[in-house]
């Protein structure tokens, strides 16, 4: 039966993570390597991992070898053909009557196809997202200019008629008098008509339920780890067991997770490192659910501290300065708010709360 399982099964000595002391013939099948080349040799495994995601599997299998715990998690191995291909590991502890540990038994499969339909399908989503914020902008664009161009064409021809009375040595104060005072009403119009349009654009409602705050978090990191984006970056995560369920869009609020991680990840390359640690933090403050994502880059300087939530503010090489805008916005949309804070010795600390479904 194990033979025939269309997976890997193996067991590994209790002794030694990494030393095989039984691999199921599908390996093979597989990988191309046979279940003799997997026991002579206790590196076989480590070496077969994927570089980019070598460290991060062995800290985690060794994480569960020590403590007895099972594992779950998805990397890449080299097959001998030079094919990559996705594996979703599972392990557990096999213990005696005493509770020493026998060995640990696992099963790898190949969710390499599933893998590479679901970066199609983010891509996808991707362009979707890039197309309809691209035309929400566009309309955006077209609503302001239309609302603002009549007051502004009229603002500057009554400024255009105060100078030519003022140039003539105003023979006729009283007509002075009326271009400013209708230059100073059609400003008070252009103001109305900015905020008439932003309250028409804000009062579609967002689907709202009763979201995990912690699984959003988990959710987000293992993205960015499957994608590859934080490769080289640890990222810790301190969850506050029994965390009550928060008000919100999942999606929103997956999206400003995602941007926090991101940015965090791009303070960290950006001074240099290769290396680095992005921590993220739930807890509950002050009756709101708060969740805080702290790097140890660079930080910020006082004036980018001042002015890191302003649109088309950024510190990046390239970038146009909204995710934080808008990631606030969406925060505040939810009833809870968003700051930054430096953290210890160095970088930064984003935070933002939510409120509480219960």
């Amino acid at each position: 039966m194990l033979e025939r399982i269309p997976g890997i099964v193996y067991a590994v000595a209790p002794d030694a993570p990494g030393r095989m002391l039984y691999v199921s013939p599908q390996s093979e099948v597989l990988l191309g390597y046979t279940a003799g080349e997997w026991l002579r040799d206790p590196g076989f495994w480590q070496r077969a991992i994927h570089p980019e995601d070598r460290e991060r599997v062995l800290a985690v299998h060794a994480e569960a070898h020590a403590g007895r715990r099972s594992l779950a998690c998805e990397y890449r191995m080299q097959a001998r053909c030079g094919r990559v291909v996705w594996l979703s590991d599972e392990c557990s502890p096999v213990l005696d009557g005493d509770g020493r540990l026998l060995c640990m038994q696992g099963l790898l499969l190949d969710v390499t196809e599933r893998r590479h339909a679901e970066a199609e399908m983010r891509e996808w989503h991707e362009e979707m997202e890039r197309l309809v914020e691209l035309q929400v902008a566009a309309q955006t664009a077209a609503a302001i200019a239309h609302e603002l161009n009549q007051p502004l064409n009229a603002i500057a021809s009554y400024n255009a008629a105060a100078l030519r009375l003022l140039r003539a040595g105003n023979p006729q104060p009283e007509r002075l008098q009326h271009a400013l005072e209708q230059g100073a009403e059609q400003v008070q119009r252009a103001g109305r008509s900015m905020r008439d349009l932003l309250a028409l654009l804000h009062k579609g409602e967002t689907p709202t339920e009763g979201v995990y705050l912690n699984a959003a978090v988990r959710e987000a990191v293992s993205i960015l780890v499957a994608d590859g984006y934080i490769d080289g970056v640890k990222a810790v995560v301190d969850l506050a067991p029994d965390l009550p369920r928060v008000r919100a869009n999942r999606l929103q609020v997956q999206k400003v997770l995602a941007n926090l991680l991101r940015n965090a990840v791009e303070a960290i390359h950006g001074c240099g490192r290769a290396r680095g640690v992005v921590r993220v933090r739930t807890d509950v403050a002050e009756g709101m659910a708060r969740v805080c994502v702290e790097d140890d880059g660079p930080g910020l300087d006082p004036q980018a501290f001042q002015r890191v939530f302003e649109p088309f503010f950024t510190t990046k090489a390239h970038g146009i300065g909204m995710g934080l805008a808008i990631s606030r916005a969406l925060i505040l949309a939810h009833g809870g708010r968003m700051w930054v804070e430096n953290a210890a010795p160095h970088g930064c600390r984003f935070c933002f709360t939510l409120p509480l479904a219960e």
